[in-house]
């Protein structure tokens, strides 16, 4: 674990538990690693308060429930990795108005339904280049998408 003014480096540690509200409270905070461990519970819908989030990465972990529409409040915003979890819900339609966005990857979770338009049209107005989502639907994917750059089961 590594905290320094503004980047969390918690990646590949195997920790275990939850991710704590307070660290919303970690104003600066830009940089948000904890991929590749054993979390687990929902992403705490206080997170769209880190004004200064750019990078949030916190794929390969056991995450449950929705990823957080407040994220969407989150204006600097970049990348968003929250593959290999078991997220559930729709993928959040807030986080189409990100202007700053470049890669959100989403699949391997278990959302359902759409992936909303405002993420397409985020592809064509703002800076989105690349949408990964679980929409291979004959091979098992659990959405749709008309815009996604990769598809997976």
């Amino acid at each position: 674990l590594l905290l320094t003014t503004g980047v969390l480096y918690a990646d590949n540690n195997q920790l275990t538990g939850t991710l704590p509200q307070s660290y919303k409270s970690l104003g600066d905070l830009h940089t948000f690693y904890v991929f590749n461990n054993k979390l687990t519970g929902t992403i705490p819908t206080e997170y769209g308060q880190m004004e200064d989030l750019k990078d949030f990465q916190i794929y390969s972990n056991g995450f449950t429930g929705p990823l957080p529409k407040e994220l969407g409040s989150c204006y600097k915003l970049e990348k968003i990795e929250a593959q290999d979890n078991q997220l559930t819900g729709t993928v959040p339609e807030s986080l189409g108005t990100l202007e700053n966005l470049e890669i959100l990857k989403v699949y391997r979770n278990s959302f359902n339904d759409t992936v909303p338009d405002t993420l397409c049209n985020a592809k064509k107005s703002f800076r989105l280049s690349f949408l990964a989502a679980d929409c291979s639907t004959d091979n098992g994917g659990t959405v749709s998408c008309n815009c996604c750059n990769a598809c997976y089961p």
